[in-house]
């Protein structure tokens, strides 16, 4: 499917199970949902989510390098202005979702990123983190998943046990992929405002 597919029903997704209270919350499951419908394909070098992980990565990692490289180079703690506003293991669960997203966009399409291993690894490690919208890019990336298996292509959904699976009904670049999308933004705009009338 399309990244705008992926991006639509990832966002209904995350609506119907966050079920937002505010505006403000709504637009946040919106987003994260999005967000978490695309990072899942990280692993096709020009996808949109592998563009929009590089927006996040390549920041994240220059900082880590630069204050590597001040530390080491004139002894400065440079990295306790991070260690001091943060616990160790929020830390370490942010190198190592760095770490499972690098890896992931070096592996072939559809396979660690798209497996449970992967999505459960991540939302732990958001967990630990202590990131407040854990739920709607979980939510995001299991729909991505799931309208994936629709496909001819094989998705492996665990890479312990080397397990690949599709269902075989649609090619994702057909008119499945279209009625996907259409369907999903009709179905947010119906809940957006069956919201808005109980706010």
């Amino acid at each position: 499917m399309s990244g705008d597919t992926h991006a639509a029903v990832g966002a209904t997704s995350a609506l119907l199970v966050t079920q937002p209270t505010t505006l403000l919350e709504a637009a946040i499951s919106i987003g994260f949902g999005m967000l978490g419908g695309l990072l899942i394909d990280i692993d096709t070098k020009q996808s949109k989510g592998a563009k929009l992980g590089r927006i996040i990565m390549i920041p994240f990692f220059c900082y880590v390098v630069v204050g590597l490289y001040l530390f080491v180079r004139w002894n400065k703690n440079y990295l306790f202005l991070v260690t001091s506003q943060l616990e160790t293991k929020t830390l370490i669960a942010i190198l190592m979702i760095g770490a499972l997203y690098l890896y992931g966009y070096h592996t072939p399409h559809r396979k660690f990123t798209h497996s449970i291993e992967f999505i459960g690894m991540t939302g732990i490690l958001y967990y630990m983190a202590g990131f407040q919208f854990t739920l709607p890019l979980l939510v995001g990336k299991i729909s991505h998943v799931l309208i994936d298996l629709l496909n001819k292509t094989s998705v492996r959904l665990s890479c312990i046990f080397q397990f690949d699976f599709c269902i075989g009904l649609v090619s994702s670049d057909g008119i499945c992929n279209r009625i996907l999308k259409v369907l999903a933004i009709i179905i947010s705009v119906i809940i957006l405002f069956l919201y808005f009338i109980q706010w």
